[in-house]
């Protein structure tokens, strides 16, 4: 009987072994779409959090606008109305980083107090 169960124990194991790989391999896929899923929801969430944050490569710069001006495709009105409003947009943007500066200022120096 144990010669038997000795002569039988190799193909269990290499059946275990195999079996463990497969469940190893399975898991380790799961894993990698878990992360993978996480990620993207980091992503999104961050981007869904900051929707006033600057996003560059989108609409036009100053010197897009001059050189439409220049070409003739904006009239003087239509140029200096778009260069007011872009001033504009930049002074709210940079009062809102100056704004969140002080606040984490404010923060800091309470937590240092405590």
């Amino acid at each position: 009987m144990l010669t038997r169960l000795v002569h039988h124990l190799p193909i269990s194991l290499a059946q275990s072994t195999a079996e463990n790989s497969s469940s190893i391999l399975l898991v380790s896929i799961l894993l990698i779409i878990a992360v993978v899923a996480l990620f993207i929801g980091v992503v999104w969430a961050r981007k869904r959090m900051n929707p006033n944050e600057d996003v560059h490569g989108e609409g036009f710069s100053l010197a897009d606008l001059r050189q439409m001006h220049k070409e003739g495709h904006l009239s003087d009105e239509e140029y200096e109305r778009a260069r007011a409003k872009m001033v504009e947009h930049l002074q709210a943007a940079q009062a809102r980083r100056d704004a969140a500066r002080a606040e984490a200022a404010k923060q800091q120096q309470q937590r240092g107090m405590t």
